[in-house]
């Protein structure tokens, strides 16, 4: 079993798994309705010293459907756009984007505002404002709401104060509701990696460290109740994802150290909670190396699909090697099977989808000195056991 660790042999053979490479590396994304997916990719180049950015809609073939753009621009000779995707998500009739945009100047001042941007199913921009300027960040979210509106989240950290904003938008992007300006200090920086609508129209929030959070609009503000998983720097917890249960729950997901602060020995974890966020369950599973769970999906059959990093790869002598790791766990988290996918450097799965058929589409990234562009994206596709 995975839980005691992988032998080379558990390596899939590449010849049984349909494996596409793009010249692009994909930094994050959302799956799609055709179990494919859309993603947000920094490109291999720079121009005018500022990174360009692109959105790329793949379906469940790893065919890419359409590409757009984000270039900088140069204004005046002084003055650079940069644009940066936060998230991507999809809705019934397109995808929504929040971007970061930093324009500045030869005496680096900086103009900054946060975009909100919505695309059709065919990759056209049919709405883009600005929902808020003046404002930095480090790490934001979007969500298409059961109503239509959408929900932006913009985390920001500076020295040793975390502080995030919420925004509640229509679907033509004007801001309905923002919240107060939440902040705190801390030892160390917290961040929301991910959000997620309760039935009862508040919002769940995880993190890292083993944060757990829970928002409600009241009016044009928020009230919340946070809650943390305990934790010591010989036990961090980093909560990448969370969705909902077939039985009205959440699964949370992510990695912890299970080992001594010095040791980072990380394994995958998976956390199931009630609607008030109490534990029902919690997991872990790896390798005798380090392992990190970045996505999860509830699977036809109401079980739950994880993939993620793990470091034991197949030439354990090579600096930074490490394989995409899928792991399908039941409903209670016990570990069905798992599977090492791909080999190399700083290799790792960002998202999985499901077919009809039950077989996965992973998508991933790894480094490929060597090649143009270095960095590439990778979308896989393999039989379920």
């Amino acid at each position: 079993m995975f839980i005691n660790g992988c032998k080379k042999s558990d390596l899939v053979p590449e010849s049984t798994v349909a494996v596409k490479s793009y010249d692009f590396y994909a930094t994050g994304g959302d799956r799609t309705n055709d179990n494919g997916f859309i993603i947000y990719c920094n490109e291999p180049f720079y121009i005018f010293g500022t990174l360009n950015n692109k959105i790329v809609k793949l379906n469940s073939d790893g065919q890419i459907e359409w590409q757009y753009y984000f270039k900088p621009v140069l204004i005046n000779d002084t003055i650079y756009k940069y644009l940066n995707v936060l998230d991507i998500a999809q809705t019934n009739d397109g995808y929504i984007a929040s971007v970061f945009q930093d324009s500045s100047n030869n005496s680096n001042f900086h103009f900054t505002s946060i975009k909100y941007i919505k695309f059709n199913l065919s990759g056209q921009i049919i709405i883009e404002r600005v929902i808020d300027t003046g404002t930095l960040t480090n790490r934001g979210n979007i969500l298409s709401l059961k109503n239509g509106d959408v929900l932006v989240f913009n985390n920001i950290i500076s020295f040793d104060t975390t502080k995030f904003y919420i925004y509640r938008l229509s679907t033509d992007g004007n801001v309905l509701a923002k919240s107060n300006n939440h902040g705190y200090k801390s030892a160390v920086q917290q961040l929301i990696n991910k959000m997620i609508e309760a039935p009862d129209g508040s919002f769940v929030f995880v993190g890292t460290y083993g944060s757990l959070v829970k928002y409600n609009f009241i009016g044009d503000n928020i009230s919340f109740r946070r809650y943390y998983v305990p934790k010591s720097f010989s036990y961090v917890k980093n909560f990448t994802n969370i969705i909902a249960t077939p039985d009205n729950n959440y699964l949370v997901t992510g990695f912890v150290n299970n080992g001594l602060f010095t040791t980072f020995q990380y394994d995958y974890v998976t956390l199931k909670i009630d609607q008030n966020l109490d534990s029902i369950f919690e997991k872990t599973s790896g390798t005798p190396k380090q392992d990190y769970c970045l996505s999860s999906l509830v699977t036809n059959d109401n079980n739950f699909a994880l993939v993620g990093i793990t470091n034991y790869a197949s030439n354990p002598n090579e600096d930074y090697a490490s394989s995409i790791s899928l792991i399908k766990v039941d409903n209670n988290g016990n570990e069905l099977y798992s599977k090492k996918l791909a080999d190399g450097l700083s290799t790792k799965g960002l998202l999985v989808n499901q077919n009809p058929d039950n077989s996965f589409n992973i998508l991933g990234s790894k480094l490929a000195y060597g090649s143009p562009g270095f960095n590439h994206t990778i979308f896989m596709h393999i039989q379920p056991e």
